[in-house]
């Protein structure tokens, strides 16, 4: 049977809102993150929910508390649905990555993040694409024929959206980062995932947030 798996990106964060790299740490929501979260609920209400599941980290976790709230459900968390691990870029503003970026590693992320790029001291687009696409397809083989939640982060959504559109990852600028509080949609049948829609914003109104293109 079709697994249905609605993947949300959290809510503005204090780090998009600082312009900082945060992979994985752990920093929370801003007041508008959290209104986003709010308009994510809101488009549940009336979506058939099974489950909810979260990456371990508290802007995500909150945004899928909302949801949870609305639905009268718990969150399941998992650090396997964390953001890629940026190593020694975290929490680090995206200025000061350009001003010590001496070996143009940082550029490279910037101009096209891609396979061989790896977080310095991280995890590269690969690693990260093994740990989540497991993670996904472990919960969908879970609630067969159900609908479930995930909320998690925008390199995660970005790399399954290149992999499952069978583009080399080597080319990940050409699949656009997904908005705060988004909802994307995967079915997963017959051992395989499909793109049902991606980065819908419709419920999020006016609170759409603006972000720098690579985050």
């Amino acid at each position: 049977m079709a697994t249905s798996l609605y993947l949300i990106r959290h809510g503005e964060s204090l780090a998009n809102r600082e312009k900082r790299f945060l992979g994985h740490g752990d920093w929370d929501l801003t007041e508008n993150g959290y209104k986003q979260a709010e308009c994510a609920a809101k488009y549940f209400e009336g979506v058939k929910v099974d489950a909810i599941y979260s990456s371990d980290l508290i802007r995500a976790a909150h945004t899928a508390e909302a949801i949870a709230r609305v639905k009268g459900m718990e969150v399941t968390t998992t650090p396997r649905l964390r953001e890629i691990y940026g190593g020694e870029w975290e929490f680090k503003t995206f200025e000061e990555l350009a001003a010590t970026d001496t070996d143009g590693l940082w550029k490279r992320w910037l101009d096209c993040i891609s396979a061989d790029v790896i977080c310095r001291g991280g995890e590269s687009i690969t690693e990260l694409l093994v740990r989540v696409y497991s993670a996904f397809e472990e919960i969908a083989r879970a609630h067969d024929g159900q609908e479930i939640v995930c909320a998690t982060h925008a390199t995660v959504i970005r790399v399954m959206m290149q992999f499952l559109k069978h583009k080399t990852l080597s080319r990940m600028c050409d699949t656009p980062w997904v908005a705060n509080a988004s909802v994307t949609k995967l079915v997963y049948e017959d051992g395989k995932f499909t793109i049902e829609f991606e980065n819908e914003t419709s419920h999020l109104g006016s609170l759409v947030t603006v972000l720098p293109a690579n985050v």
